[in-house]
């Protein structure tokens, strides 16, 4: 008898706080990303390190698919706050170079990305 079974992994990641409603933790976001243990995804991998160095972001070393995970959400989150109308913080606005730094060269690139 054949086993069909799949393994799925999932990472789950999120970014916010019910415990301190401060004006920084108005947010809760949960991101996950599912992978068929079947389907290799070492190409995607080598894109998502080179999509990663492109917008800055330090090269991961392990657990590439939870930093992918913990990115993502990060950047969610900001984008969330500035859709409500609240400023980023001034270290976000520094390193992404404000606002509509922040739209253009790096959350157009994720949500292209997003299925």
């Amino acid at each position: 008898m054949e086993n069909n079974a799949r393994k799925l992994s999932v990472f789950v990641d999120e970014s916010g706080s019910f415990l301190y409603p401060d004006r920084d933790s108005r947010f809760y976001i949960i991101g996950m990303v599912f992978h068929d243990q079947s389907m290799d995804i070492g190409p995607q991998l080598k894109e998502m390190d080179r999509a990663i160095e492109e917008i800055g972001m330090v090269r991961p070393a392990k657990y590439r698919l939870f930093q992918l995970a913990d990115l993502v959400c990060t950047l969610n989150l900001i984008a969330l706050k500035l859709s409500s109308g609240m400023a980023m913080s001034r270290s976000e606005s520094k390193f992404f170079g404000g606002p509509k730094a922040f739209r253009h060269n790096v959350l157009r690139r994720i949500k292209s990305k997003e299925i």
